[in-house]
């Protein structure tokens, strides 16, 4: 779950999580909100036209909400907070053949990462794991 606040915001001290059903409202565990400092991320890209799509959601069009793969014989929800960044120029994408990578504005642009990481393994339409 992601709780966005308008910067300089009051945040509470605690969430409290509470589904509503057809029996009746049940309540889960409360949460702290200020056991950590929270720190402000900026996008991993630089430069200008760059448009954050399909992000974290459950919208039925998103495909990250599908991206569960079997890794080990286990389920992983490897896109579950995936953002797909676009750099968009006069309404799109790309220019020239879609099925090439090549004529996709965000192509080979570079990409910072939030802390230090390694990729161990990497496979085609998957990317690092």
């Amino acid at each position: 779950m992601s709780v966005a606040f308008d910067r300089g915001s009051h945040i509470p001290d605690r969430l409290l999580h509470r589904v509503t059903t057809a029996y009746a409202p049940e309540e889960g565990a409360a949460l702290s909100t200020h056991h950590t400092e929270l720190h402000m991320l900026g996008p991993p890209v630089e430069g200008a036209d760059w448009l954050a799509d399909d992000g974290p959601s459950n919208d039925q069009d998103n495909h990250h909400r599908r991206g569960v793969v079997i890794l080990d014989v286990q389920p992983v929800d490897s896109r579950r907070y995936a953002i797909d960044w676009k750099q968009v120029k006069n309404g799109a994408s790309f220019a020239g053949d879609a099925r090439n990578v090549r004529s996709y504005y965000s192509y080979g642009k570079a990409v910072s990462a939030v802390a230090d990481g390694r990729c161990e393994e990497a496979h085609q339409g998957v990317g690092c794991i």
